[in-house]
């Protein structure tokens, strides 16, 4: 599929696509480690140690502000790249319809060709935009929950790491 979409939106468009990724990974282990940090706060506050729980309740504070802050970049480059992914489909699409000769545009013809210029061209946006990130976050999130329970309580992380092929196979 990579490769078919690179053929079909062209190489300049990589760079775009591509911080739109790191900036959705960014966003996914962000909130993976806000998840995670809820296990010491209500460790903390089980203990009835309020003051090592308010300081780990600091933390989850700031990576989830900086979560927010991730969310916010993220989705503005998703809806930037398919902007630009739009506009640079149809330019495409108006090149090669504008090399062909009148005798092409026949009624059977035409059809097909409103449903790609309408829909077809939505879909491929539609990824950047919609599709692409929760995608991209549903793995990256617990498995960065998973590698951050290593360090704060393994049993949880084996635990975690037990149930997962049974999760990927109930979600599947």
């Amino acid at each position: 599929m990579h490769s078919r979409l690179v053929r079909v939106l062209g190489s300049e468009q990589l760079r775009p696509i591509r911080k739109h990724l790191i900036a959705m990974i960014v966003y996914a282990v962000l909130q993976g480690v806000a998840f995670a940090l809820l296990v010491p706060v209500l460790s903390a506050l089980l203990d009835g140690d309020t003051g090592r729980a308010g300081a780990w309740l600091g933390l989850l504070a700031a990576v989830t502000a900086a979560a927010g802050a991730a969310y916010y970049v993220q989705a503005l480059l998703g809806f930037t790249t398919a902007v630009s992914t739009t506009g640079l489909l149809y330019h495409r699409l108006g090149e090669r319809l504008g090399r062909l000769g009148v005798g092409w545009f026949s009624r059977a013809r035409l059809g097909p060709l409103t449903r790609l210029a309408t829909g077809g061209v939505g879909e491929v946006t539609q990824l950047f935009a919609h599709l692409l990130a929760p995608l991209v976050i549903s793995v990256v999130s617990p498995l960065t929950v998973l590698v951050v329970m290593v360090f704060l309580d393994w049993r949880l992380a084996a635990a975690m790491a037990a149930t997962g092929p049974l999760l990927f196979l109930a979600y599947r």
